[in-house]
């Protein structure tokens, strides 16, 4: 198995889109970096390549976002 995650954290919870494709993941993702240059509750969004070795779950985080602490 190998697919591509797009996690969203936002204040209050988090959200993941799985898909197959990485042409798909990219577009999602693009799309996510968007909506949080103007959606301050997304605090992080990951894309990560997700595969499955000896029915163990291992995610490789490929590109992040984070907002920064304002202090």
């Amino acid at each position: 198995m190998r697919k591509f995650e797009i996690e969203t954290i936002f204040d209050s919870h988090s959200e993941s889109h799985y898909v197959r494709m990485k042409k798909e993941a990219d577009k999602i993702f693009n799309e996510r970096k968007e909506e949080f240059k103007t959606n301050e509750e997304i605090k992080e969004i990951t894309l990560n390549l997700v595969t499955l070795k000896d029915d163990e779950i291992i995610k490789e985080p490929l590109e992040r976002v984070e907002r920064k602490v304002k202090e």
